[in-house]
């Protein structure tokens, strides 16, 4: 792809990656459309995520211009992560019953793997829920790392007519995002009695 513009290397990318044979959207010809858009994009006929076969093909059955619109929409979306992406955390003490919880209102939390940096820093997540809670008191910082799934493909493959290899190779187009932790220790007052020797009587400092 050296030759191709950086658009057209990144729309190649998304369509490996949202194409055949990585996705399937209840078509039987996804590998026929992968390799379209493909097409379309080398030849200079796409150059975003708009819909409409812009292909040689003058007319198509409603059903196979579907299947090429929800690769589009598939890659248009890539980018796309958890509202609680840069966000920071204070927690203030130790335990899941001191956890704090996020809530991911862009809807996209389950398309990602989530691991975190630090392993006093733990985590659990449910549907768009995020919750993160420490178990060592201190003060120190770490993460929550976030990166979408199925965005490193080993290999991909799109073929259009016999022995036309469109793509065949590694395809990594990663889309990470993290939370930022920090953790601060409990502070407790302590009050100290101390004796004093010639009247044998106590007193606080």
């Amino acid at each position: 792809m050296k030759n191709l513009s950086d658009n057209q290397q990144m729309l190649i990318t998304r369509a490996s990656i949202y194409g055949y044979r990585n996705y399937s959207y209840g078509y039987s010809v996804e590998q026929a459309h992968t390799a379209m858009i493909m097409w379309d994009v080398i030849l200079g006929q796409r150059t975003g995520y708009g819909h409409g076969i812009c292909s040689r093909v003058t007319s198509c059955p409603s059903a196979i211009e579907n299947c090429y619109n929800k690769i589009l929409d598939a890659m248009s979306s890539h980018t796309n992560r958890p509202s609680i992406n840069n966000t920071t955390v204070t927690l203030k003490g130790t335990g899941e019953s001191n956890a704090v919880t996020l809530t991911d209102t862009n809807g996209v939390l389950s398309n990602f793997n989530i691991t975190s940096g630090n392993s006093n820093i733990k985590f659990s997540q449910s549907g768009n829920k995020l919750k993160i809670w420490c178990t060592a008191n201190g003060n120190y910082s770490g993460a929550v790392n976030m990166v979408k799934k199925n965005t490193d493909i080993s290999s991909s493959l799109a073929l259009i007519g016999a022995n036309q290899t469109v793509l065949y190779g590694s395809i990594s187009d990663p889309v990470p995002a993290r939370v930022t932790v920090n953790v601060q220790s409990l502070k407790c007052n302590v009050s100290v009695a101390k004796q004093d020797s010639e009247n044998n009587s106590f007193h606080r400092c």
